[in-house]
């Protein structure tokens, strides 16, 4: 039902500080944007922001890693739509979050998620 661990690095700060402890709760229930959500990407767990939700619209800048949700900016180098069953997730620091900015594949699929942080 709980889940527990560690943060090892800043990508969260300074809402979560590096090695804080975070719980979280795996008992189903809908995403919304602003939480903080644990998942699985890769062989890692991850802890980051939902800033956008299927049917969102999510305006990257490629080159200075900003990005807006449903609203266009003009240094957009990408546009993306996120599609059913997937999040756009972001690092509260983003100068130091690998997150869906970066990905090859920038959509993070529910099924994935493992907690929402509280």
């Amino acid at each position: 039902v709980f889940f527990v661990g560690i943060v090892p690095s800043s990508s969260m700060e300074p809402t979560i500080p590096t090695g804080s402890v975070i719980w979280g709760l795996r008992l189903p229930k809908e995403i919304q944007k602003n939480d903080i959500v644990v998942f699985q990407h890769g062989e890692k767990a991850l802890v980051k922001r939902v800033v956008a939700m299927a049917g969102d619209i999510v305006y990257v800048d490629d080159e200075s890693g900003s990005f807006s949700v449903n609203a266009p900016i003009s240094a957009a180098t990408r546009i993306l739509k996120v599609p059913d069953g997937n999040l756009f997730v972001v690092g509260d620091n983003r100068s130091f979050s690998v997150d869906s900015r970066y990905w090859d594949d920038p959509f993070l699929e529910l099924n994935l998620v493992v907690a929402r942080v509280f």
